[in-house]
């Protein structure tokens, strides 16, 4: 996962997105790859013989078509998918987390009330619990084919932020508060 901060020196406003490591975006592409990447070895490799039918000029050319336009087809599904995928995360702010899912949703830090990880078919991500509902997150996670070495760390950053930025404006200000006499 990328991790991206910015700070504004005049407003004062944090922000850190975490989005799908690079191999979570691809590792789910491969199986549709490996089919074509094995078809042009076998097309490279392979040497029709004298004794094979020999396709005529008009099979030749449908032949060709077809394949220019699968191979079109099958790249601008990926690159569709790659940019989709790349918009899964989570945006952390002062007062909320954007989370960035097929549909985008903001959640205040004061309506959630936990962080968690959740395990499914050995794939970990966080999920965030609201009142009547929980929200689980595309990014942060990981998983056997998609490991996210830096899950942990993740995991800890968004429930520091829950619980440094949660009832913020409820809170009193520790500063010119003195204690009472005793």
């Amino acid at each position: 996962m990328s991790i991206d901060q910015d700070r504004g020196s005049s407003t004062n406003r944090e922000r850190i997105r975490f989005r799908p490591t690079f191999w979570q975006v691809v590792v789910p592409f491969l199986p549709a790859c490996l089919p074509l990447g094995a078809s042009a070895i076998f097309h490279l490799v392979s040497h029709p013989s004298a004794s094979a039918d020999v396709p005529t000029a008009a099979e030749r050319h449908e032949i060709d078509l077809f394949n220019t336009i699968a191979i079109a087809i099958f790249v601008v599904f990926f690159v569709l998918a790659l940019v989709q995928s790349w918009w899964f995360g989570i945006t952390l702010t002062t007062t909320e987390a954007r989370v960035h899912n097929l549909r985008r949703r903001v959640i205040r830090w004061d309506d959630v009330r936990g962080v968690t990880v959740q395990s499914l078919f050995g794939t970990r991500t966080v999920v965030l619990h609201e009142d009547h509902r929980r929200t689980r997150l595309r990014a942060p996670s990981t998983g056997p084919l998609a490991w996210d070495r830096r899950f942990e760390e993740k995991y800890h950053t968004i429930g520091q932020w829950w619980l440094t930025h949660r009832w913020e404006d409820e809170q009193p200000q520790s500063q010119g508060i003195e204690s009472p006499p005793e």
